[in-house]
């Protein structure tokens, strides 16, 4: 018997590479995700409601400034510095290591008064609103830097360093949740923040270890004088992003009432290992695609290549989405509650909704990649009222009118960014004809 050639082997070996990336990534972000529902859920068992809805409130605050961090450091230094030679990439990251952190101490008093006042008005005591905000502003630094030592992860081709951090963090939380039902933790809505907040201080450590950073204050300018049209871009586009988002949701509750979304919430919980798989693979593939770029992959390599990976996730999600319609009442019941009669009419717009998301987010991150997020944002500032106009029609119809107007938004971005990636390509093959003859072409 014959060896198998080396260029076979080489290729095996560099697919089972990728795909344990790949593999990495989906579980950095399922632990992630699973140290988040373990918080919400302990949380809903042990707090009274009221509590819970502060407790809730402040924890999505520190998951949006978790958002704001990623589009400030994390992804330009991803979609900059992805290809970079080693010694200029560690320089990118000295940079972004000391603009996150300086960052994160100065706005913490900020994040403090603003989450104070939004506590107070909703109903906090003093004394809650402040313990709540003093944990997140506090904590401030901690959130950016833990969320940094991911970004630089993936930024490298590392996405195992990444997912340490996360399981770290999970395991950590959970050691401080469960002291916390042993008594010797604050059983309090800003005891259990806290959990959440101290233990990013054993992910972040094992990160900055695994990655090689030192953690340093070296001024703001050496980071935002790198790219400063980037950094407002993804602002912007963070901005519009939870806007639509948010805006979606809470038109909802207000149009179709609190029990119709609470209806929606229910149906999606079951598609809920659509967004850990899209989330995973995303994070992976930006800087895949950011480094096939800079060695001169063409817009269409680009877009194909996000379109298969967009169509195996929207294949699972259509999958799950029926696999979940067929089982039996009861047994979905066990998980999301007595409700799930009414909310299973819902899972498969909810499904397709799923998977239009996955596609659209792998569209997104090859517009990034090929340097079109102007282009998307220009179009998505004309999106964003009709999004909303399509939302609040659908949800005077109620839950099921609320599902079908998301499914609807999310055809129209796909279509969008499906013609943004094909305008991309054209540009392309347009400049290559109109490149002189002979020229030395730069990949």
């Amino acid at each position: 018997m014959t060896d198998a050639a080396p260029g076979h082997d080489a290729g095996r070996g560099e697919t089972l590479l990728r795909w344990g990336r790949r593999s990495s990534a989906i579980l950095d972000t399922g632990m992630s995700s699973l140290g988040n529902l373990a918080l919400s859920v302990f949380a809903a068992r042990t707090l009274s409601l009221p509590e819970f809805g502060l407790m809730s409130a402040t924890l999505l605050g520190g998951l949006v400034l978790v958002g704001l961090s990623r589009a400030l450091f994390g992804d330009p230094l991803i979609l900059r510095h992805s290809a970079d030679a080693p010694q200029d990439h560690r320089a990118a990251v000295a940079d972004a290591t000391s603009a996150a952190l300086l960052t994160g101490l100065l706005v913490a008093p900020a994040v403090f008064g603003i989450l104070f006042g939004v506590l107070l008005v909703a109903g906090a005591s003093a004394a809650t609103a402040a313990a709540l905000a003093g944990v997140l502003g506090g904590g401030t630094v901690l959130l950016v830097a833990q969320e940094l030592q991911r970004a630089i992860a993936y930024g490298t081709g590392r996405p195992v360093n990444a997912c340490a951090n996360s399981t770290a963090w999970t395991l950590g939380l959970l050691a401080l949740l469960a002291a916390a039902h042993a008594g010797v933790w604050p059983l309090t809505p800003a005891g259990l923040l806290a959990a959440w907040v101290v233990a990013t201080v054993p992910g972040t450590a094992i990160g900055m270890l695994l990655n090689g950073v030192a953690p340093r204050l070296a001024g703001l300018r050496p980071w935002f004088g790198r790219h400063p049209r980037l950094t407002r871009q993804l602002l912007v586009d963070f901005g519009l992003t939870q806007v639509t988002a948010e805006a979606s949701f809470l038109l909802i509750s207000m149009l179709a009432g609190a029990g119709q979304a609470g209806l929606l919430r229910k149906a999606q919980i079951p598609l809920a290992p659509v967004n850990v798989i899209t989330n995973g693979l995303i994070s992976v593939t930006q800087p895949g695609l950011v480094r096939r770029v800079a060695a001169g992959h063409r817009a269409a390599q680009i877009a194909r290549l996000a379109h298969r990976l967009g169509a195996v996730i929207a294949g699972f999600a259509l999958a799950l989405g029926l696999g979940v319609a067929l089982l039996p009442p009861s047994v979905v019941a066990v998980l999301v509650g007595e409700d799930w009669g009414q909310a299973r009419v819902l899972v498969p717009l909810l499904a397709v909704y799923a998977a239009l998301g996955a596609l659209t987010a792998c569209q997104g991150v090859a517009l990034r990649a090929l340097g079109r997020l102007g282009d998307q944002i220009r179009l998505r500032l004309l999106f964003v009222p009709v999004i909303v106009a399509i939302v609040a029609l659908g949800a005077l119809n109620g839950a099921l009118g609320a599902a079908t107007g998301l499914a609807v938004t999310m055809v129209l971005i796909a279509c969008g960014w499906g013609w943004l990636l094909v305008r991309a390509c054209r540009a392309e093959q347009a400049a290559a004809v109109n490149e002189p003859e002979g020229a030395l072409r730069v990949g």
